[in-house]
């Protein structure tokens, strides 16, 4: 079990990392914002890192689990 959670969450990190061009890549916002929110992110350390982050993010903080019950609250309030 432990294992295919591993496979499916470094999947969809490696999906979303390693797509062309940046989350914050928006031509409004000024450059300092964007750096700013690149370091918030940890975008601006190497992949590997970043890849610390998220599974530290997913277990230690368990946000994972918060967003998904954001996410699943959000739809139960749409469709009332």
């Amino acid at each position: 079990m432990f294992i295919t959670l591993f496979i499916i969450l470094s999947i969809a990190f490696m999906v979303v990392r390693l797509m062309p061009g940046s989350m914050y890549d928006n031509p409004e916002l000024p450059i300092e914002v964007i750096q700013a929110l690149e370091e918030k992110s940890h975008l601006n350390k190497p992949m590997i890192v970043q890849y610390g982050y998220f599974f530290k993010g997913c277990f230690i903080r368990k946000q994972l689990g918060e967003y998904l019950l954001k996410l699943n609250q959000e739809c139960l309030h749409s469709k009332l």
